[in-house]
């Protein structure tokens, strides 16, 4: 004598099943003891405003400036007609341009200005570093595109991990430096290449 089972029965138990999975899922993400505890820091770490925030910021402008990388070297072999020597000379002055920010500009500014009004600077250089690039029919206005991308951009990584240091708690310092680098990377995988 045998017991019958039907296709109802073994769709309640799976439907079980799955339902307790869940739930025991859902409470080790939720427990800070567990080894999932990432996610009660990142509810934790959502408790100050500016940390999700700058981390929006960081993910956007990363995910810009990997856009522009990708078609950087279209733009001027179209615009201008180089050759990937050229191309390679100017992304060599791009990266000099950057040094020199990072060297010389961004150690006076914090004393001489807030760490968040420069961010503004630095977003607004970026902005208007994508208008020149737009606009430019000439190497001057190309040249200067450069710096002001350079200005921009080397301030902006610069202060940004300064800023998410300042305002994430100490115990979740690691998490929000981590989870911040996490987005640049994760940005160069969605842009376009």
């Amino acid at each position: 004598m045998g017991v019958r089972v039907d296709a109802s029965m073994i769709r309640s138990l799976q439907s079980a099943a799955e339902v307790a999975i869940f739930e025991s899922w859902r409470k080790s993400l939720i427990d800070q003891n567990s080894g999932f505890g990432g996610m009660h820091s990142l509810r934790i770490m959502a408790t100050n405003v500016l940390v999700p925030t700058l981390m929006c910021v960081r993910l956007l402008t990363t995910l810009s400036f990997q856009c522009f990388v990708s078609t950087y070297s279209l733009m001027v072999k179209e615009r201008f007609g180089w050759s990937s020597e050229q191309l390679g000379y100017s992304l060599t002055f791009i990266g000099l341009c950057f040094s020199l920010v990072n060297m010389f500009a961004v150690p006076p500014l914090p004393r001489m200005a807030s760490p968040s009004s420069l961010m503004v600077v630095a977003l607004a250089a970026l902005g208007l570093a994508r208008f020149l690039f737009a606009i430019a029919d000439n190497y001057i206005v190309f040249g200067l595109a450069q710096v002001t991308v350079a200005i921009g951009g080397g301030l902006l990584q610069t202060l940004l991990p300064s800023e998410l240091s300042k305002h994430a708690s100490p115990q979740h310092l690691g998490l929000v430096l981590g989870v911040c680098d996490s987005l640049k990377s994760f940005s160069g995988v969605i842009a376009p290449t």
